[in-house]
């Protein structure tokens, strides 16, 4: 597709013989990589495709600007219709645009002389081409050789005033004549009129018609100047309707954009309104939120260690406490909730509901969630030692039974060195550990949950209960007493 200059001759016309309009490059930049200086359009291909990819019919890259030109960057379509041929040019989706004079374009039609740009438009642009048809200058040239010859061919006329015969015989002889002479012969019989009517003798005007003509243009002139007069009285009086009419359009006008302005400000009163109904409702809403969270963030509070659930277990009397503050009330021998100072007769239930609101009660990644963590890990150890406490203690229990060893019963009323002995062993253990201790006895919750009165009487002495405390509690009281006995004494 490139070409050197010589492919133009001197007049501008093209030495293809199927071009029918060329692109010259005319950017003043010395291009970065080997690009045509003139790209012919010919009659036989519709179109052209320019880009940086080697298929195309046309490449143009640079290394100055890598990747200016898109790699299918536009098409320039050739049109025939007859023996006519237009031309258009199509930006093919490009990533830095095509410009034709100066303009972003999508598509547009080309005409001779214009400017095209390919990639941003920019003073250094190595790409910059002129289009130009083949047949322009010859048509205008051919066009300005014709008006020349009509000019020569038709010359104006000098003098619309024919000569007459006798004038061309005068000046075909050269004879000078007078002015008598030259003067034509209408103005004679002119003046040969005139002398024969002054000879015969003219009537005279009665006085009378002369003085009704005098007055019938009199009148006619007053009539005239009455019609003019009209007409100006009419004239003023339609610019007076046109004022009117002019001002009462300004005053309707007027009062529209009163009216209209009247409507925005009483919409914007309304909307003014509902915007400051909506603010208090959303308040009223976040109060109540805010309420309802502060009684929620009341109902996950310990009230023990007075801060958030860790571990949430609910008593009997329905009051809830984290895992370890009740381990850690339990093992002080109190025996009675916190809240309430109800009885505490059973174990403990685990409350994962609650846990499971309370952990989503802290923003992702706050300090107050990484602390809530902490406190779970701390919990969980310290159930976890316990647990590993309770099976090595099992363990025991079970190697000691499979040798043969035998274990007081619960139900049997001990000596006082059995009960010694017992007290001597149970003390050294809390908790769940505590419980596998007393279930050596058979002191475990199936027993106390199928006990009689006689025989719970006889397992509290076993234990240590003193007489008095036998004689205050009931049967369900001294039940609960021993349940919470077998934990934490």
């Amino acid at each position: 597709m490139s070409l050197s200059r010589s492919s133009l001759s001197a007049h501008g016309q093209c030495d293809s013989p199927e071009c029918v309009a060329h692109l010259i490059l005319v950017s003043t930049v010395t291009p970065s990589t080997s690009i045509p200086d003139i790209v012919h359009l010919q009659a036989s291909k519709s179109a052209l495709r320019i880009g940086r990819s080697k298929e195309m019919d046309v490449r143009l890259d640079s290394t100055r600007v890598p990747r200016m030109i898109s790699r299918l960057h536009a098409s320039v379509m050739v049109n025939r219709t007859g023996d006519s041929y237009s031309f258009s040019i199509v930006d093919e989706e490009s990533i830095n645009g095509l410009y034709v004079n100066g303009t972003k374009i999508k598509t547009a039609f080309l005409r001779h002389g214009d400017l095209i740009i390919f990639g941003r438009e920019q003073k250094d642009s190595e790409f910059i081409y002129q289009f130009e048809e083949c047949n322009a200058l010859t048509t205008r040239s051919h066009k300005r050789k014709k008006d020349s010859s009509l000019s020569l061919a038709n010359p104006p006329p000098t003098s619309s005033i024919v000569p007459t015969s006798a004038e061309q015989n005068d000046k075909k002889d050269g004879a000078c004549l007078s002015p008598d002479a030259k003067r034509p012969k209408i103005a004679t019989e002119i003046e040969t009129s005139k002398t024969s009517s002054s000879s015969q003798p003219v009537p005279a005007l009665a006085e009378t018609d002369l003085t009704a003509k005098f007055a019938e243009l009199e009148r006619k002139q007053q009539e005239l100047a009455e019609r003019e007069r009209r007409m100006h009285e009419a004239a003023a009086q339609l610019e007076l309707q046109l004022r009117d009419q002019e001002a009462q359009k300004v005053a309707m006008q007027l009062k529209i954009q009163e009216s209209e302005e009247r409507e925005q400000r009483e919409r914007a009163e309304k909307e003014k309104e509902r915007e400051k109904e909506r603010i208090e409702t959303q308040l009223k809403l976040s109060q109540e939120r805010q309420a309802h969270l502060e009684e929620l963030e009341n109902e996950l509070m310990c009230s023990i260690c007075h801060d958030w659930l860790v571990v949430a277990c609910t008593l009997e009397c329905s009051h809830t406490f984290c895992r370890e503050c009740l381990e850690s009330w339990m093992k002080h021998k109190r025996f009675e909730c916190p809240s309430c100072r109800a009885i505490i007769s059973k174990e403990p239930l685990r409350n994962r509901t609650l846990d499971q609101i309370a952990q989503k009660s802290f923003k992702k990644g706050s300090p107050e969630e990484v602390e809530y963590r902490n406190r779970i890990t701390l919990s969980d150890q310290a159930f976890a030692s316990r647990e590993k406490e309770k099976k090595d203690l099992q363990a025991i229990v079970d190697k000691a039974v499979a040798s043969g060893r035998g274990f007081m019963s619960i139900r049997d009323s001990w000596t006082a060195d059995e009960k010694k002995l017992f007290k001597a062993g149970v003390q050294q253990y809390e908790g769940p550990t505590r419980a596998v201790y007393c279930a050596t006895t058979g002191l475990t919750s199936d027993f106390l949950a199928g006990a009689s009165p006689a025989e719970l009487a006889v397992a509290a002495r076993n234990v240590g209960f003193d007489a008095e405390t036998l004689w205050t509690l009931t049967a369900a009281q001294l039940k609960g007493r021993l349940f919470v006995f077998t934990k934490y004494g």
